[in-house]
């Protein structure tokens, strides 16, 4: 049997530069803690799956500099590792369908060592009416464990 760990987190939401910094200190807490956790795995450096509401814009320069280049040193996006992607690209429209302007704060990263295979990612947008069923999207990845 292989292994490995699954961590989902949930970054502060607040926005501006307090926001982005929060952002920043929760996200080099998590990698720390993922860190020291998985250290005490008896089958050397297991493959690693870190899932959550980032609060991160994919597309927001800013964003990306303080959160998710930094968790990106040690992650791979599942989003940008595979070109088998279907869905929409954003992943957060405030419950409203009828939104076209969303954004994607929500992450699958996967471990850079040992690596995992993404062979698919997908943003699922059923809705009930006019309406999503959250106000954030699900994300699907098919992965392959080394």
């Amino acid at each position: 049997s292989k292994t490995f760990f699954v961590f989902n987190t949930h970054l502060p939401h607040e926005s501006g530069e307090k926001g982005r910094a929060a952002r920043a200190f929760a996200a080099a807490t998590l990698t720390a803690q993922i860190a020291q956790i998985t250290a005490t795995s008896k089958t050397g450096q297991p493959p690693i799956i870190v899932t959550g509401d980032f609060n991160a814009a994919a597309d927001d320069k800013a964003e990306q500099e303080a959160v998710t280049l930094p968790f990106g040193r040690s992650f791979t996006d599942a989003f940008t590792a595979t070109n088998q992607r279907s869905g929409p690209a954003s992943t957060f429209y405030g419950f409203d369908s009828s939104n076209v302007g969303g954004v994607r704060i929500d992450y699958i990263w996967t471990s850079k060592v040992p690596a995992l295979q993404v062979k698919s990612y997908r943003v699922l947008n059923d809705k009930s009416g006019n309406y999503y069923l959250s106000d954030h999207l699900p994300v699907v990845a098919e992965l392959s464990l080394p």
